[in-house]
């Protein structure tokens, strides 16, 4: 369907709509998306101002493409589409995450760890679009390392642990839980010993993956640089704007008790 076609007001209120989307995020061609690590990116992120990764030049073993550093047209991963990444370094060493949580047993829910499949051998933690995450921010594994074993020359770091930055490098027992799968199950196990307090997610952009699984994939686009306009890097939810920001009606789509909400130390609060 062409705009063109569209009725008048319907195209001018499409284009509005497109533009103030465009506005939310920085689409990874823009040289300020953290996750443009071609030899045209920015050499400081401008958010953060500390030294941005990025390939060298062509000439000296860099590229300038873009999509390369994850995705390949020939010869990909069969774990995602077209993915380019080899397995995280450190895979089968992730820590579990370390807090009070029903899903792992700590209320003595057996059902809970059963359903849920957290860190299971049917669903090894981390799995799906998580693990795929980890494969950059195991803080190991080389940003320039695609999946045939290529090595683009990158100026800044050679790896994550070389930039210095802790956000960077995800410390999984420390951080909100992922890859475990949040269905009506678990949730009535959940709501054995926590009444109340949790509900199955509604909002359409904050998505379990197609095994009804949590991952980092529910509330973060890793194409959608959101860092500058609603100062969460790569968020999903990005409307409508609420009075404490996006990050808590994400929060509160699952959880009911009032504890959500809390950014404090990136995902620990919660």
């Amino acid at each position: 369907m062409k705009i063109m076609n569209l009725p008048r007001t319907v195209s001018l209120m499409l284009s509005l709509w497109l533009v103030a989307s465009l506005a939310d995020a920085i689409p990874l061609s823009n040289t300020n998306n953290q996750h443009n690590f071609s030899n045209t990116a920015s050499n400081i992120n401008p958010t953060t101002v500390r030294p941005h990764p990025r390939a060298d030049l062509k000439a000296n073993g860099g590229t300038t493409e873009i999509c390369i550093f994850c995705h390949t047209p020939h010869n990909a991963s069969p774990q995602s589409s077209l993915w380019n990444r080899p397995d995280p370094a450190s895979m089968g060493s992730f820590p579990v995450y370390g807090g009070q949580l029903v899903i792992k047993g700590s209320f003595n829910v057996a059902d809970a760890t059963l359903h849920s499949q957290y860190n299971s051998a049917t669903f090894p933690y981390p799995n799906g679009a998580s693990k795929l995450c980890l494969s950059c921010h195991d803080g190991i594994t080389a940003i320039g390392t695609v999946l045939d074993g290529t090595a683009f020359n990158m100026i800044n770091a050679s790896n994550i642990n070389a930039m210095g930055d802790p956000r960077l490098a995800i410390n999984l027992a420390t951080s909100h839980p992922i890859s475990f799968v949040y269905d009506s199950q678990v949730l009535s196990d959940i709501s054995q010993v926590k009444p109340g307090e949790y509900q199955l997610p509604t909002l359409v952009d904050v998505p379990l993956d197609g095994q009804k699984r949590m991952q980092c994939t529910t509330c973060h686009d890793p194409h959608e640089d959101t860092r500058e306009a609603e100062g969460l890097p790569f968020w999903r939810h990005t409307t409508p704007a609420v009075v404490n920001g996006e990050f808590v009606e994400v929060c509160n789509d699952c959880h009911l008790s009032g504890m959500a909400g809390k950014l404090g130390d990136m995902h620990n609060d919660l």
